[in-house]
């Protein structure tokens, strides 16, 4: 309730239309600098998404959630749960991908969870955030050469127009990298998410 309270508490935002690929496309090209992530936020509100963002609640350690409220209107709430980049990101776009895809009752997303509500849409999601952040035929070339330095990494995420975070964050899920490597390229979007972090949440 308290996502779907916030949301309904916010102004301004406009009548939602519809999601695609080009609008998710539009919003993934800002996806190369931490800095970026407050006109994200506008934007996907632009959008007719009301999308909130809530602290780390311990009580309800969930990455992200997202709905339709009594009046049909498409609502995402976001977790600091884990505060970083590439986490933002990804979460971001699995709940776009159920919005677009109008997954209705998809329920909270938490990654450890083993239990998922609804396990073919919570794939479908996954895989639409996964493709969005990386086109995966140049994954797949990146793989096939080996080179996982820091420097090859850095290139390719510049080339990707994306933050070195989200390609280290890929190769650490699929096993290519190890999950302590490269620690301090997770950068936090923490303070740049502080205008908009719902304040005192009950």
């Amino acid at each position: 309730m308290l996502v779907y309270n916030a949301a309904q508490n916010l102004q301004d935002v406009p009548e939602y239309s519809g999601l695609s690929e080009e609008k998710i496309g539009e919003l993934v090209a800002l996806a190369d600098h931490p800095d970026h992530v407050p006109q994200v936020i506008q934007k996907v509100r632009a959008l007719g998404i009301r999308l909130v963002v809530v602290p780390n609640l311990s009580q309800c350690p969930v990455d992200g959630i997202a709905d339709w409220d009594a009046q049909g209107r498409p609502y995402i709430g976001l977790s600091l749960r884990y505060g970083k980049i590439d986490n933002f990101w990804f979460v971001l776009l699995h709940e776009l991908s159920h919005i677009m895809r109008e997954h209705r009752d998809a329920g909270p997303d938490c990654q450890e969870d083993q239990f998922m509500q609804n396990q073919d849409q919570e794939k479908e999601a996954n895989d639409d955030a996964a493709r969005w952040l990386i086109q995966p035929e140049l994954l797949d070339d990146f793989i096939w050469n080996g080179d996982f330095s820091e420097g090859a990494i850095k290139a390719f995420a510049s080339q990707l127009g994306r933050h070195e975070a989200i390609v280290i964050g890929r190769l650490k899920f699929l096993h290519y990298v190890p999950w302590n490597r490269f620690a301090k390229s997770h950068v936090s979007i923490r303070d740049h998410l502080e205008d908009f972090v719902l304040k005192d949440p009950v």
